[in-house]
């Protein structure tokens, strides 16, 4: 699960809500479990919040799609994905119904296959590793 807070507003560094997306870009960096390849995932909004503490399996029967997300995924990683190194995913669809007024909650990034594809998070050592969006809007 991955969520951006406060994205949309009129203070510095958020999207102005007549503002039209014109791409939003989200880089991870992967790191995987001794593999050389995996094969990624798919990204879901979320319909329901969390905590920073929560996990797949804590919320019951873990996350289900279309109860606990939307019913079909914004994007997809594209098939291998590397085990290493950082990737970005156009996550435009996603931004564009948040600004439109759907519930930020963020991301489930659930994985078809049976291997676990993992990526550095907010609270990584190094700021450049951390997952970074960037918004490009159109003028």
């Amino acid at each position: 699960m991955l969520r951006f807070d406060g994205i949309f507003g009129q203070g510095s560094g958020q999207i102005p809500a007549r503002r039209r997306i014109a791409k939003a870009i989200l880089t991870l960096t992967t790191e995987g479990s001794g593999a050389t390849s995996t094969t990624g995932g798919r990204f879901y909004r979320l319909t329901i919040p969390f905590t920073e503490s929560a996990t797949w399996q804590g919320l019951g029967n873990g996350i289900q799609i279309g109860a606990e997300t939307i019913a079909s995924a914004d994007t997809d990683t594209g098939g291998q994905v590397a085990a290493f190194g950082t990737r970005s995913f156009d996550v435009t669809t996603s931004l564009r119904a948040w600004q439109a007024g759907a519930a930020n909650h963020g991301w489930a990034i659930l994985n078809p296959g049976a291997r676990r594809w993992s990526f550095r998070s907010s609270d990584w050592s190094t700021a450049a590793e951390r997952p970074m969006l960037t918004v490009v809007l159109d003028h």
